[in-house]
């Protein structure tokens, strides 16, 4: 068990390719004003790349940002995911893409972060980046309950889905609770 007050408590925030991506130096800000002791490391999919640096995620959360590609160490591929598997308290996937949903159903090895949320025991919260209308797809759906049948796997929907980008407006935007996250994140600790 993790006091999640501790500033032992080490949670690896994986960001995945979702628009949504853009927002998270501003959501790391308030975790490090929110939960002082918590201590909260980024991880990057190359796809939420095109929607934040890994520059901008360091100079926020004042670690470095773990890329989530495979990288040849000169003797083949390297252990990272057994580091990463072995570091962490917890792991939060937000936002999460329906690419990256299915890869993590599927125990994907595609990088070094997603092999390690397939290998992991500890909590797994994730919160869900879905396109408009995906949630009402039956296949969505049983994505969906497969993650959920692994026991520290964790799943946060948003208070309604959004629109498409594309036609944003105030009243039609997904909502998202930050707080709501993290008190799953919380109890999952405890």
């Amino acid at each position: 068990m993790v006091d999640f007050s501790s500033p032992h408590a080490r949670v690896l925030w994986v960001v995945t390719g979702a628009v949504q991506a853009a927002a998270v130096p501003s959501l790391v800000v308030w975790v490090q004003n929110t939960y002082p002791h918590l201590e909260m490391h980024i991880a990057l999919s190359p796809g939420a790349e095109r929607f934040v640096s890994p520059l901008s995620l360091r100079e926020f959360s004042g670690h470095q940002v773990v890329l989530d590609r495979w990288q040849s160490n000169g003797v083949g591929i390297d252990d990272h995911h057994l580091r990463i598997v072995q570091d962490y308290d917890a792991y939060m996937v937000w936002p999460m893409t329906l690419g990256y949903c299915s890869k993590l159903v599927a125990c994907g090895g595609d990088g070094p972060v997603l092999l390690a949320l397939s290998l992991a025991t500890h909590p797994i919260i994730v919160y869900p980046a879905f396109p408009p209308g995906a949630r009402d797809n039956p296949l969505v759906g049983e994505l969906l309950a497969k993650l959920e049948t692994r026991p520290n796997v964790r799943t946060v929907l948003p208070l309604k889905e959004g629109n498409s980008l594309r036609n944003l407006k105030p009243n039609n935007r997904a909502e998202v609770d930050p707080s709501v996250v993290f008190r799953v994140l919380q109890s999952a600790l405890t």
